[in-house]
């Protein structure tokens, strides 16, 4: 997921090279930073991190989980979950090449 944003800032700051857009892109990697490296480093430095109630990855693709509409494998609350990034992703991508072509 990180990847995908990251990719997606990264595709509008290549794609929109302007001297203005330097340092609001600065601050959009700053901001991706912080949302996927502070709850990084609250896993890590909590005392509770190896709660017996707290999933393995083995267990959850193994089990899946339970949602609203039933339940839903592994494999596909992944999928699920990375669909919007993906699209965001590859949004990102068609701007660019329409922007390039106009």
């Amino acid at each position: 997921m990180a990847a995908m944003f990251f990719g997606f800032v990264t595709v509008m700051a290549i794609g929109f090279a302007h001297p203005e857009l330097v340092i609001p892109m600065a601050i959009n990697f700053i901001f991706l930073i912080g949302f996927f490296g502070i709850p990084v480093l609250f896993v890590i430095g909590s005392p509770r991190r190896l709660e017996p109630g707290a999933r393995r990855w083995s267990e959850f693709m193994r089990n899946g989980l339970i949602t609203a509409t039933g339940r839903t494998s592994g494999g596909e609350a992944v999928v699920l979950t990375l669909m919007l990034p993906f699209f965001i992703f590859c949004w990102a991508i068609v701007a660019v090449i329409i922007a390039a072509l106009a």
